[in-house]
């Protein structure tokens, strides 16, 4: 089994940056319709190391990731976003190849599940910057997104074997650790990150989005739920929603600026809804994939055509 587990790995192509396009074209335009993908292809393993099952109270997650820029990795959930300096790190223990160890009574939450706040059954892997800096935006997590019906995509660069699947979450896809891994070893292969975190990123004192709609259906959602929604990271840890500014009937327009608390830099993430404090109603790029998008200049262009649970993706 793991034999074949590397051969989808190093099948993976990681995805290259598009060039930028005139001003005038959508984000999406700019971004080739691809979300994240970062530009080093991943190396191929010579040699799996030996691994052996951990003790009955604990998991054992092993990761193979050849071309990461520096030796430090986490796995972490939604739980504690603002928290990833906690998160369990993995240790190194070959070219390319990571371990951690998971006591079982940390994998006692689902996603979302507010009486185990700091739960791990729902988690990603997430990679460091060449000082060793977790990015706090989750941009350096593995490139695993989802569908127009928010399940895990075909193309995914994340291979997983063991007691563990990939399962849609907030637009990308996470790993859930089934009941009964205890006792077991999980394998990972990633064949690319979202976005590479050792890259040199260009800092923006402010972004401006501006948004058209020219769909009845979205339109009339926006006009029932009182208004369109930014959300990123530059909100707040929760990813919580800015209101947009209605220019006329078909446009939206918002401008974020830098804090002393968050530097705005290419590359960031972000989404629309039509709620400040969650995603239900999300939309979805022209090719019906949930990915966030990215801001890859200080005027950012989009166009919505396609909403989750307003406007599907046909």
């Amino acid at each position: 089994m793991i034999a074949a587990l590397f051969v989808s790995a190093i099948a993976f192509t990681a995805c290259k940056d598009k060039e930028k396009e005139p001003e005038q074209t959508t984000t999406e335009q700019q971004q080739g319709g691809e979300q994240g993908g970062e530009e080093e292809k991943p190396v191929t393993p010579t040699e799996k190391p030996e691994v052996a099952n951990p003790d009955a109270d604990h998991v054992r997650v092993v990761v193979f990731y050849g071309s990461a820029c520096s030796d430090v990795a986490v796995l972490s959930s939604w739980a504690n976003n603002n928290t990833l300096s906690d998160a369990p790190k993995f240790t190194k223990i070959g070219e390319g190849w990571f371990q951690v160890d998971l006591e079982a009574k940390e994998l006692t939450a689902e996603y979302g599940d507010p009486a185990e706040p700091n739960g791990l059954r729902n988690c990603k892997v997430l990679f460091g910057n060449a000082d060793g800096v977790i990015a706090g935006d989750w941009s350096s997590q593995w490139y695993a997104t989802v569908d127009g019906n928010g399940d895990p995509a075909e193309d995914n660069q994340v291979v997983i074997e063991g007691k563990a699947h990939l399962v849609g979450d907030q637009g990308m896809a996470a790993m859930y650790i089934e009941e009964d891994a205890a006792g077991t070893v999980i394998w990972i292969a990633i064949g690319g990150l979202q976005d590479n975190p050792c890259k040199e990123k260009t800092q923006f004192e402010q972004i401006t989005w501006y948004v058209q709609v020219t769909d009845e259906t979205i339109l009339a959602a926006i006009e029932e739920a009182g208004g369109l929604y930014l959300h990123g990271p530059f909100v707040d840890g929760s990813w919580n929603g800015l209101e947009m500014t209605k220019v006329d009937a078909n446009n939206w327009t918002i401008t974020v600026k830098s804090t002393a608390e968050y530097q705005l830099q290419e590359g960031e993430q972000y989404n629309y809804t039509l709620a400040a404090d969650n995603w239900d109603q999300k939309a979805l790029m022209d090719n019906g994939s949930g990915d966030n998008r990215k801001a890859i200049d200080r005027e950012v262009y989009d166009e919505i055509n396609y909403m989750e649970n307003v406007k599907p993706f046909e």
